[in-house]
């Protein structure tokens, strides 16, 4: 059973299944979409799909709309749009983000938008107590404040950091308990034995580390203005360097590209041009979310809201 407040998923299929059953609503379990069937003039008027060993065509009264998710579980896809995401080790989406959906647009002249773009996030929903800690590059340098919007750590790892960053924690900003999400990979008395672990350029992590405690005595951040509440000095061993990784840590990650539609949900061509018969609703379209700091619930917004007017102008025919 889930927790309390966590079942916000649920809720939805339920009132969604609840009120196709009541409209008489025919699903079919078991159908693999493959193609989309366009007459001579580009209007798309059906689908090509697959139960078992039998292909077979169906044709839509009005139109078809696609509502497929995602890319996330494709490579071939992720190496031709979105390389930087491979690395990533969790995707959070359902095993049928594979990007069907999109092909099938892009198959009949549907542009693709933002294909590069995703919601990769690091393992670090930081307790309080570790937010005073901070965040450092390859070089040894910070590079984000340590409050910001998971979205933007894990953009600015993902997209601008090579996938790397470690967390550096003193007595007071360990993690309590242990988790097993990321792992200490450096642990000293000092910050030059612990940049020494690292292998980081000489005296680079110390030089951060004692401009941040300068600051931080003042209450400041003139690099990434953490704010001043999260602010204090790292001092008191034993440090820490958590190995927050795109290659070594649980790093989920999910798409935002995909089909350019109309607010209404038709699907557009490269010329700007609306593709007769066809739409298209949540990930499967370059919606709302966009890199690196709107994310979060927008893709249900995607899903519902503009899904339901893609299917109004789908009904319409």
């Amino acid at each position: 059973h889930p927790a309390a407040g966590t079942r916000g998923g649920s809720v939805l299929m339920e009132a969604l299944q609840s009120r196709a059953d009541a409209q008489a609503v025919r699903m079919h379990a078991g159908v693999a979409a493959e193609r989309l069937v366009v007459e001579g003039d580009g209007r798309v008027v059906g689908m090509q799909v697959k139960v078992g060993d039998i292909r077979t065509n169906i044709r839509a009264r009005r139109g078809v709309v696609l509502a497929c998710g995602g890319f996330i579980g494709n490579r071939p896809m992720l190496e031709q749009y979105a390389p930087r995401l491979l690395d990533c080790s969790v995707p959070p989406g359902s095993a049928g983000d594979l990007g069907a959906g999109i092909n099938m647009g892009i198959s009949v002249g549907a542009a693709a938008l933002r294909m590069h773009e995703a919601y990769a996030v690091p393992p670090i929903h930081l307790p309080e107590n570790v937010i005073p800690a901070i965040l450092v590059d390859a070089s040894g340098q910070r590079f984000v404040s340590e409050e910001s919007y998971p979205g933007v750590v894990g953009h600015d790892i993902v997209y601008c950091q090579g996938g790397r960053a470690w967390l550096i924690t003193d007595q007071r900003s360990a993690f309590q308990p242990a988790q097993s999400h990321f792992q200490a990979v450096a642990r000293a008395n000092a910050i030059g034995d612990l940049a020494d672990q690292l292998q980081f350029p000489r005296g680079s992590l110390q030089q951060t580390v004692a401009y941040y405690n300068r600051s931080a005595q003042n209450k400041v951040d003139p690099l990434y203005h953490k704010s001043e509440r999260y602010l204090r000095p790292l001092q008191g061993p034993p440090y820490v360097a958590w190995d927050i990784s795109v290659k070594t840590a649980s790093f989920p990650a999910y798409t935002f590209g995909g089909l350019h539609t109309r607010p209404t949900g038709e699907v557009v061509n490269s010329f700007g041009e609306e593709i007769p018969g066809l739409f298209a609703a949540g990930r499967n379209t370059a919606g709302l979310p966009t890199a690196p700091d709107i994310a979060s619930g927008l893709s249900l917004g995607d899903c519902t809201f503009f899904g339901r007017l893609a299917g109004i102008s789908a009904a319409k025919g």
